[in-house]
């Protein structure tokens, strides 16, 4: 028989590693990254929680230096990125800066928790040490939700961004071996 398919209602199941990389990320201090923001900006880190498929949950961790890595709810990673390409930085730094149009819609948590169903959450780190979080539904924004929108697309042009940043990567190591 084949895997057994998850209810979109119960939680994505997650391996030891995933967990620790994703609290890692949201409990990153960051003292450099804080200094390298605009004064008065507040978010200098985003850790987004994107479900992928049936069973396959990512987490985006962008932070002000144009750090871009991908965590796997499987315990596989995509990290490093950023420091090789510079459009997976630029990218990275745009969505960060552009978070602090959306944190005044977002609500202050004390817990993390991981989606459930399609649901994207985007949690805001800040110079404050307080952690926001908005709650993005893909395919369902409404014309108030013009920051979440934009938050969305943000965030999609740098797992695009990623995306081509590993494709020259296989090309490269494909090319090497002719």
């Amino acid at each position: 028989m084949a895997g057994k398919r998850r209810s979109p209602l119960n939680r994505y199941p997650v391996t030891q590693k995933y967990l620790e990389a994703r609290a890692g990320a949201i409990s990153f201090a960051a003292t450099d990254i804080k200094k390298m923001t605009a004064p008065e900006s507040q978010v200098y880190g985003l850790v987004i929680d994107i479900p992928m498929g049936p069973n396959l949950l990512s987490t985006l961790v962008c932070y002000a230096n144009g750090s871009a890595n991908l965590f796997y709810n499987n315990g596989g990673s995509l990290v490093g990125a950023s420091t090789k390409y510079r459009t997976v930085a630029h990218a990275a730094r745009t969505l960060v800066l552009s978070a602090e149009n959306c944190l005044s819609a977002s609500e202050k948590v004390n817990s993390y928790d991981l989606p459930v169903g399609r649901v994207h959450y985007v949690y805001f780190l800040t110079k404050r040490g307080f952690i926001y979080r908005t709650i993005i539904t893909p395919g369902n924004f409404t014309e108030n939700d013009k920051g979440s929108k934009l938050l969305f697309h943000l965030y999609q042009n740098v797992l695009a961004e990623i995306r081509m940043a590993q494709l020259k990567e296989e090309s490269q190591v494909g090319g090497s071996n002719s």
